[in-house]
């Protein structure tokens, strides 16, 4: 299955797992989306594209771009 969901990420790297695992169910795999996310996140298969809802437009996460905020307990 691991081979199954990497070539899907290959061929369409914009789906997530919620489309990886429908893409799966058309393939003959059955397996829920808990499981298609485990195996994307321990192969380092995450989604770099999201839908902007407003607008329609596909747009790509920049995780370089985006710092790491740190968060301190003051009271």
């Amino acid at each position: 299955m691991v081979d199954a969901i990497t070539s899907i990420r290959i061929d369409t790297p914009d789906y997530g797992y919620r489309r990886v695992t429908q893409e799966l169910h058309n393939r003959g795999f059955n397996t829920n989306h808990k499981v298609v996310l485990k195996i994307m996140k321990m192969n380092r298969l995450p989604c770099t594209a999201y839908i902007d809802f407003y607008s329609g437009e596909i747009l790509t996460w920049n995780i370089d771009f985006h710092p790491t905020v740190e968060l301190s307990q003051s009271r």
